[in-house]
């Protein structure tokens, strides 16, 4: 297994195990030999993105071995069934892992083990704080149509990149079709993700 790196970021792979560009050339011409190549090469990168997972979710821990199971079948079949479309390198590795961890998430739940994320709390905090923060400013006024440029501008800057990309898509006019597409993820968990984003903008909750 190839050897994973975790920055701030989150987990990350030696630059040879990065698909490369004639790798998803190869891909989306439909070229099967890639396929073995590119699931190798993301097998690290995908068993520590469940572990991850499963190390901020307590309940969920003891069923890591199934996880990762859960997480290579999803790699292969994503891998294998995507072919002959066009991804560019991190696109790719994106997809794929957000795929695998999405099997993952769906396996727990059908499972009937409760999936506990401590960040979601931590988050909804950070945001409550900063909008308390910004009302209490003497500059702006919770009524000022300054204070909801500036509140939505930093509660984008709250969210992670994912949820960021959710909603730039969102506000570009993209349907939640569209942006299942984008983001490869069923469209009504598009509509679900994003009605908790507005409620987190709203109400912090």
């Amino acid at each position: 297994m190839c050897e994973v790196y975790k920055n701030k970021h989150g987990f990350v792979i030696p630059q040879e195990h990065v698909p490369s560009e004639i790798d998803m050339q190869k891909y989306a011409d439909s070229d099967m030999d890639v396929v073995p190549v590119l699931i190798e090469g993301l097998v690290g990168y995908i068993v520590n993105s469940v572990e991850w997972f499963l190390l901020h979710s307590e309940t969920a821990q003891p069923y890591s071995e199934d996880c990762v199971s859960e997480a290579m079948l999803e790699l292969s079949r994503f891998s294998n069934q995507n072919i002959g479309k066009k991804y560019t390198p991190q696109h790719f590795m994106n997809a794929a892992k957000l795929s695998c961890l999405s099997r993952v998430k769906r396996w727990l739940v059908e499972m009937s083990i409760t999936i506990t994320v401590p960040r979601t709390s931590s988050h909804r905090n950070n945001i409550s704080l900063t909008k308390q923060r910004l009302t209490s400013d003497g500059i702006v006024s919770s009524k000022d149509p300054v204070f909801q440029e500036v509140w939505f501008n930093e509660f984008l800057g709250l969210l992670d990149n994912f949820d960021r990309s959710l909603v730039e898509l969102r506000m570009a006019g993209c349907s939640d079709r569209h942006i299942g597409r984008e983001v490869n993820m069923d469209h009504r968990h598009v509509k679900n993700h994003l009605t908790r984003i507005a409620n987190l903008y709203l109400d912090g909750e």
